[in-house]
């Protein structure tokens, strides 16, 4: 009892001490790596032609059509929707049968935060933001503990404990350039 009054005691002798520091003073603590302040990434806005290519996007997802969704994405030059080289129609027909429906699954990704990367010199974004993390940083113990967190929600934790720094996002994931090209809308299921 004796030891938590002490503790409350010191607390509260700090507290007022820091509220009497000038204002050009810094009351921030040192930078030494042990504290992680949970951030959204930084987002910059995005092209009009991104606007329009997410704008067709969202009609489709409204529509809930794959068929839609894949004549859509055969537009898209060098469009990829899945790592095994199946027709993109036929692969979302057979994940959706599987429970994996991907209009849904566009639709959260899509209300993900995003993250850019230069690609061939053009900025493409790309949802979620973990993905546009390099494989070196992607692991838990280099990840901030925002990031880290996002990473728990979003591939619970078998799919946090692959985060090796090497073979990159698991994850649902898809990509707009900033030309309005859309890249890629891709998921790695146990067995792909």
């Amino acid at each position: 009892m004796k030891a938590t009054r002490l503790m409350l005691a010191i607390w509260l002798a700090l507290s007022v001490a820091a509220c009497g520091q000038p204002a050009n003073s810094s009351s921030a603590p040192p930078d030494d790596g042990l504290i992680d302040a949970p951030e959204t990434p930084e987002q910059p806005p995005l092209t009009e032609e991104v606007e329009t290519t997410l704008t067709e996007l969202r009609r489709i997802i409204a529509a809930d059509s794959i068929r839609q969704l894949a004549r859509f994405a055969a537009t898209q030059d060098g469009f990829q929707s899945n790592l095994g080289g199946a027709e993109t129609f036929r692969h979302w027909d057979l994940m959706r049968r599987t429970g994996f429906n991907p209009t849904t699954q566009l639709e959260s990704v899509l209300a993900e935060p995003y993250g850019t990367l230069n690609v061939d010199g053009e900025t493409w974004f790309i949802w979620p933001y973990l993905d546009a993390i390099p494989s070196a940083e992607l692991t838990p113990s280099r990840m901030t503990a925002a990031a880290r967190a996002d990473a728990l929600r979003l591939l619970g934790e078998i799919g946090l404990a692959r985060l090796d720094g090497r073979s990159g996002y698991p994850g649902v994931r898809t990509a707009i350039s900033e030309s309005g090209t859309w890249h890629y809308f891709l998921h790695e299921p146990e067995n792909e």
